[in-house]
């Protein structure tokens, strides 16, 4: 269940790269303080030499789980030329510029929001099951909890602007159905 949540954020972080969003310190830093993470995806798949596993699961899940996850051409050279990204040292001040803050972070909920939704579509968690998991797991700020919070309706917005912008990506119905619902129903 979180496997294509982790994933899709790394594909989500290679995105903005291509777009010229930012790079890659400044798209860590969006996502760790957008999200809660706590290494940011550039980061994690330098840690773990997660390049080869993500460019092929990617491509993977695109074919099983929806068309829009697939290995972006950023991350096929990296493999290619076993590059590492370009992350920042311990302690590193990193500066980003309101607008471009905002563009990043944008990217970010409309990704996460969506693919939590998408796996309760899927039916292979629950909202509860995947608000634990996500905090633990992947030290990430539990998304369900994180969407009540935000507003389910401009949790809803995000993401359709994220589908919108991003071709085989579809408004999870289970998201439609929360906003409908006045949130997300979760257990304490």
């Amino acid at each position: 269940a979180v496997d294509p949540i982790f994933e899709g954020l790394c594909q989500t972080a290679i995105l903005c790269l291509e777009k010229n969003l930012g790079n890659e310190k400044e798209i860590d830093k969006v996502a760790m303080e957008t999200l809660g993470l706590g290494v940011g995806p550039f980061t994690a798949l330098n840690l773990t030499g997660g390049n080869p596993i993500t460019n092929h699961g990617l491509d993977e899940m695109g074919k099983h789980l929806m068309p829009w996850f697939k290995s972006p051409e950023s991350l096929k050279k990296a493999v290619a030329n076993n590059l590492q990204w370009n992350i920042a040292a311990k302690g590193e001040e990193i500066t980003i510029p309101p607008d471009r803050k905002e563009k990043i972070a944008n990217q970010f909920l409309g990704a996460y929001f969506g693919l939590v939704s998408f796996i309760i579509d899927l039916g292979i968690s629950n909202v509860n099951a995947l608000d634990f998991a996500c905090k633990n797991a992947l030290v990430i700020n539990p998304p369900f909890t994180m969407m009540n919070s935000f507003g389910i309706e401009n949790a809803l917005v995000v993401v359709k602007d994220f589908c919108n912008e991003h071709s085989g990506f579809n408004i999870p119905e289970s998201l439609s159905n929360a906003a409908s619902g006045g949130g997300w129903k979760i257990l304490e």
